[in-house]
């Protein structure tokens, strides 16, 4: 079973502080309220119990999860709500993204029936809707003719006519919808060195942070 996160009150840190000083993580092993449910008896077999390695984890003012090894890298006005950690969350939480000219773009997963494709999507909270390339469509064996055609506001104002359809789905990382209807850009719309847009619509679904320090979206 995975050890749960330890919260640990101000006044509890304050006073191994004052008591302990820099070898405060070795006071905090010694509080028996904290240990992560170790037996004080040893294993039948007589077997030396795995050290694990701590890790303290905070949030910046921005919002930003850090894990750190040390309690002495954290800036100290975090410390009042630090989280105490076994090992750093499984990489299946994060997935790495890239900035690109002040943009994030993400790598997303599509599946329509017996075709994949992968594309590089701006992350776009602004937009309603996800949208992909022609080309992307293309990849997924998508018949431009027979999606239905919407008009859709673009973010300098302009209103440009695009494809909509169903693919069976869209995932980022772990996180997947379902069937999921998607938009098709035209060709004039995407000059950029992207495939398209990741929009509200797939992303509201998942809490989520940016980490753009460690080019990281942490999903919660």
């Amino acid at each position: 079973m995975q050890p749960r996160p330890i919260f640990i009150p101000l006044f509890v840190l304050a006073a191994a502080l004052s008591l302990f000083g820099s070898t405060l993580p070795i006071a905090l092993s010694l509080i028996p309220s904290l240990a992560w449910g170790a037996s004080s008896g040893g294993e039948a077999d007589g077997a030396a119990e795995e050290q694990q390695t701590e890790f303290y984890q905070y949030t910046d003012k921005d919002g930003v999860v850090h894990f750190v090894d040390s309690f002495g890298n954290i800036p100290p006005r975090y410390r009042n709500r630090l989280i105490v950690r076994k090992e750093r969350p499984a990489a299946r939480n994060t997935t790495e993204i890239k900035i690109v000219d002040k943009q994030i773009q993400a790598p997303v997963s599509f599946r329509n029936r017996d075709k994949t494709a992968q594309a590089n999507l701006i992350v776009d909270t602004g937009a309603s809707i996800t949208c992909i390339t022609e080309e992307i469509a293309a990849r997924l064996g998508i018949d431009l003719e027979s999606a239905m055609v919407v008009t859709m506001g673009m973010a300098d104002g302009s209103m440009v006519d695009i494809r909509v359809t169903k693919v069976d789905s869209v995932s980022v990382g772990d996180r997947m919808k379902s069937p999921f209807k998607i938009g098709i850009l035209p060709r004039f719309v995407t000059r950029q060195q992207h495939d398209g847009y990741l929009g509200l619509d797939f992303l509201s679904g998942f809490q989520h942070q940016i980490d753009f320090r460690n080019s990281l979206i942490r999903w919660q």
